[in-house]
């Protein structure tokens, strides 16, 4: 009973992470607008060129839309990659939250969750540890779905769903 009660829980974790990632992913990209203000952000804040902008925010997107999909899917990979890019991922966007507190404040919208819900670089912060603190959890406990084929269906998995954003906004 105790194996299956902690069982339920990390299968619980990874579908709320999961589902955040993708919520996160989706609010960035539920309207042209929306998107292309996220694209501007990454000009305004990182200060990168347009074209560098716009590959990037496709690209971090089509990975947060991938992770999400294969935390709810408890598809973590050979070696649980897929936490490992997660956690990764999420480091990354924490060194850029730093970087936004320290240069502009903490009285603006980071745009983790796109227009839909405002966050500041701080509170984002907390969200992130706390996220991190699950994916370390997971990544210590879950195993994941193992089957044959998950060494291939992960990886490729990945990869086309990180690229999506490239067909639906060309």
């Amino acid at each position: 009973m105790q194996q299956y009660l902690k069982n339920v829980l990390l299968s619980l974790l990874s579908i709320l992470t999961g589902a955040l990632f993708l919520y996160s992913a989706f609010t960035k990209t539920y309207s042209i607008e929306g998107f292309e203000r996220f694209q501007y952000t990454i000009v305004e804040y990182i200060s990168f060129p347009w074209q560098l902008a716009v590959h990037s925010s496709r690209i971090l997107v089509g990975m947060e839309f991938a992770l999400g999909a294969l935390l709810i899917a408890h598809l973590y990979g050979h070696r649980k990659w897929v936490l490992k890019v997660a956690l990764a991922l999420l480091i990354a966007f924490s060194i850029y939250l730093i970087y936004l507190w320290a240069a502009v404040g903490n009285d603006i919208n980071c745009g983790c969750f796109g227009d839909k819900v405002w966050m500041s670089p701080a509170s984002s912060l907390i969200k992130n540890i706390i996220l991190m603190a699950v994916l370390f959890i997971l990544l210590k406990y879950h195993t994941g779905l193992q089957f044959k084929w998950a060494k291939w269906t992960t990886p490729i998995l990945f990869i086309a769903i990180t690229v999506s954003p490239y067909f639906y906004y060309p």
